[in-house]
């Protein structure tokens, strides 16, 4: 587990991005007078990315500097579910210290669970990412717009079930709901994230085990 942590902090990107992200919520939001529900939506889509981005760092890092952990460690899905939850634990850190000032548990979960998507999403991409960095790129520009595109109309509507529930929550605000009622949505996000870990699990085991 400690060398996962040291993949997280390895090369500063994680907190160069967190850094950035406390000083947006603390500096420039105020400045641009954004209302309570806009700075939120806002927040939960550079959350989201910032879960992405880590998570692509992250498992590069770990293609890079920890080829040998996985023969010790033995058991992929134990190796993988530490993973997992290493990179949750920093999307809890990112939630609790850009909320830090309200300690509002209710915007923690919210955020926690927004990156939590990003970073399985990002799991899912890494081996397309090592073998066809075109295709990775590709692959994650048709996510992002799958996670942000508005499906509550259009095509995406009969499709928006199994679409990443980042966009659902962004509208259900836009729509003059409350913050208490992305509570359900925040709960679909977090299964989303465990659905594609287990996906992307199952897919890449036979890698592992070569």
């Amino acid at each position: 587990m400690d060398n996962f942590f040291k993949l997280v902090f390895r090369d500063y990107l994680y907190l160069s991005m967190l850094f950035m992200m406390v000083i947006f919520k603390f500096t420039i939001a105020p400045i641009l007078g954004l209302s309570g529900s806009q700075n939120v939506e806002l927040l939960i889509v550079l959350t989201f990315f910032m879960g992405l981005i880590n998570g692509l760092n992250f498992f590069k890092n770990n293609q890079l500097y920890n080829r040998y952990v996985k023969q010790k460690v033995g058991n992929y899905w134990l190796y993988i579910s530490v993973q997992t939850v290493i990179l949750l634990l920093t999307n809890i850190l990112t939630a609790v210290l850009t909320f830090i000032n309200t300690a509002d548990l209710l915007l923690i979960i919210l955020f926690t669970t927004s990156g939590f998507v990003g970073t399985t999403m990002a799991m899912l991409l890494k081996p397309r990412f090592e073998k066809h960095p075109i295709v990775g790129q590709i692959s994650m520009f048709i996510l992002i717009y799958l996670s942000l595109a508005d499906s509550s109309s259009g095509v995406l509507y009969y499709i928006n079930w199994i679409l990443p529930p980042i966009s659902k929550m962004i509208v259900t605000l836009q729509d003059g709901h409350s913050i208490q009622a992305l509570l359900p949505v925040a709960g679909q996000q977090f299964v989303y994230g465990i659905i594609l870990f287990a996906i992307s699990g199952v897919f890449y085991q036979k890698k592992f085990e070569k």
